[in-house]
């Protein structure tokens, strides 16, 4: 089986960036973020410069700051727990490598999981807990992050 994957969608850079980051999800349809970034960015204000911009136009992020310097398998499955946890539309990556790395991670591995499939994540737990009753013990599933 193939898979086609585009990351990211769109890769906003250069001075005022960050303050074009609502007016960039309002045109993609997106307002549930989740900001993957490390406690350096939160710690020097780059999170809440970011949080405070979009908030102006009604777009509330959560942050999830713990990705490390060479992202781990227990960090990574960390991230993929919170977006399972969570109800979220898409990703904003915040810092240098190893968030931007840990943020395409977790997408994949979150899509990969259907939890940025229509429905969310709450229907693909449902959907693993029902091939789970049926004795299931390898599947598969896709889904779409276009909109």
């Amino acid at each position: 089986m193939s898979s086609k994957i585009i990351l990211p969608r769109v890769l906003q850079i250069g001075g005022g960036a960050s303050s074009e980051l609502g007016p960039i999800m309002i045109e993609m349809g997106l307002a549930r973020p989740l900001i993957i970034t490390d406690k350096i960015m939160v710690q020097l204000g780059y999170c809440d410069r970011i949080q405070e911009s979009i908030n102006k136009l009604n777009i509330f992020a959560e942050v999830f700051h713990d990705t490390v310097p060479e992202p781990t398998v227990s960090s990574i499955q960390n991230g993929v727990d919170k977006v399972e946890h969570g109800n979220y539309d898409c990703i904003i990556a915040l810092g240098g490598g190893s968030p931007i790395d840990s943020a395409k991670a977790i997408a994949i591995l979150a899509l990969a999981m259907t939890a940025f499939a229509p429905g969310g994540a709450r229907k693909a737990r449902k959907a693993r807990g029902a091939r789970k009753a049926r004795g299931a013990e390898r599947y598969a599933a896709a889904g779409s992050a276009s909109r």
